[in-house]
């Protein structure tokens, strides 16, 4: 069953588009062209933003470049870092002193620099990344000056014996600067001795050889120990000490040269995230990209999704331009009506044949569009007999559920006009067929608000129509 679609009202029954005239095309000249798909939106939204769309490609591409060749060290603690945090003026004394610095940003490289200068000091720096296991066991029975800064857990306890740390070097009663340490009356290395005092931030260690002392509590006896001597080489617990920004505190500077400069070769080794991996493990290639990296990529992965969402939106109607064609209404009808029918969608269709009939009613009644639906009842019923509720029960679209219910509703609207047109002295509706084409003109309840399955070819007379 089909469900018949209410059309517009005063709308004709067979609606004819009118074909183009010669001034049709030029008319749809000045119309904006139609986009019908995505790759044609991408295509004209390119072609409109392409100067502004290159040019922020070759300024990604630029400072990609910049950024690759730039050879300035920005890692904290770098041995070339010129900000407030790097190494570079301690990297550039030691130069200036004749000690040569070999950095080491691998196990294997740092273990290649050891077999090729058996005499070098090496500094095993931990700031991000632990140190191979496999080295610092090697480390811990080698002979030569070993300094170990800040060595993690694993590492104290792998070759330094678990050496234990004992809190943070305090600071000044009235200010957050570090208090000036003092190296210390039992201390035995020379350069501390030589430096005799330090200030920088950093952890004690709870030894008892050792350089420096400080009170984590004041209120306790505990003394701790920023230059700690073990069986494996010195342990510092302050890297800011050698920080441009603190290097000329104290005898910070003083400490550094005594430390690395005892031989003409230094090797600083510097554990990166492939010295956690086994052998058998991959690094991960976005363990070796820069910082700057993450958010650039995040950059891009919103301005992707801002061009989805741009480029997939509707731009205007599919079709612009009228049709040179000739649909009747019939067909359109039937097409509506099998698609709600597809869609089982008998409710809304039984509502369209409610709305259609009471105004088919009202207009025979000569009560005109804007009746109230109470009061077209009651003319109804007042004209075939019967009481309003019976009325108002048959035109009542609530309770029909499913395809069988809506084409009894269907007949009985039908029925219920058909007894109003022939106590009108129209006579009943006759079918017409969606292949017959509907005479014209039509009568005015054809062109309200949606067609019937009972049409009447033959309009009513009205005293209007009669009127000279």
């Amino acid at each position: 069953m089909t469900a018949p679609i209410p059309q517009r009202s005063g709308a004709p029954s067979s609606p004819v588009l009118p074909a183009p005239d010669d001034a049709a095309p030029r008319e749809s000249q000045t119309r904006p062209p139609t986009v019908r798909n995505l790759s044609a939106a991408l295509r004209s939204t390119l072609r409109r933003w392409q100067f502004w769309l290159l040019l922020v490609i070759i300024g990604v591409l630029f400072s990609v470049v910049v950024q690759l060749l730039s050879v300035e060290d920005q890692e904290r603690y770098g041995l070339n870092n010129t900000e407030l945090d790097g190494y570079a003026a301690i990297a550039a004394v030691l130069q200036d002193q004749g000690v040569e610095i070999h950095p080491a940003s691998t196990a294997e490289s740092a273990r290649a620099l050891l077999e090729d200068m058996p005499e070098a000091s090496i500094v095993v720096h931990e700031d991000r990344w632990e140190a191979s296991r496999s080295l610092t066991r090697d480390l811990r029975s080698q002979d030569r000056p070993r300094v170990w800064i800040t060595p993690s857990a694993a590492t104290r306890e792998e070759a330094l014996g678990g050496l234990a740390p004992a809190r943070a070097i305090p600071h000044s009663s009235t200010t957050d600067v570090p208090e000036v340490l003092d190296a210390g009356e039992d201390c035995t290395v020379p350069a501390a001795q030589r430096a005799e005092t330090i200030r920088a931030p950093g952890q004690l260690y709870d030894v008892k050889a050792g350089c420096f002392l400080g009170r984590p509590d004041p209120t306790q006896d505990d003394v701790g120990r920023v230059l700690a001597a073990t069986d494996a080489g010195l342990v510092f617990g302050a890297p800011d000490a050698f920080t441009n920004r603190h290097i000329t505190s104290e005898g910070n500077a003083a400490l550094a040269l005594g430390l690395f400069g005892e031989q003409s070769d230094l090797i600083w080794y510097t554990p990166s995230g492939v010295d956690t991996l086994s052998a058998d493990e991959w690094a991960s290639p976005w363990d070796f990209m820069p910082d700057w990296v993450d958010m650039l990529t995040w950059w891009l992965f919103v301005c992707a999704l801002l061009l989805i969402l741009v480029a997939g939106r509707r731009h205007g109607p599919v079709v612009v331009e009228p049709l040179p064609v000739e649909v009747p209404a019939s067909e359109s009808a039937e097409g509506r009506g099998r698609l709600y029918q597809q869609a089982d969608a008998s409710t809304e269709a039984s509502r369209t044949l409610r709305s259609a009939h009471l105004l088919r009613l009202a207009r025979l009644l000569r009560l005109g569009p804007g009746t109230p639906e109470q009061q077209v009842i009651g003319a109804v019923a007042a004209q075939t007999g019967r009481s309003e509720q019976e009325i108002a029960r048959t035109v009542d679209a609530a309770a029909v559920s499913g395809n069988t219910a809506m084409v009894r509703y269907a007949q009985g609207l039908a029925a219920l006009e058909d007894e109003v047109r022939i106590r009108l002295g129209h006579g009943p509706r006759q079918i017409l067929r969606p292949s017959q084409t509907p005479p014209a003109p039509q009568d005015a309840a054809a062109s309200h608000d949606g067609p019937t399955p009972h049409e009447d070819p033959t309009p009513p007379t009205t005293p209007r129509e009669e009127a000279p």
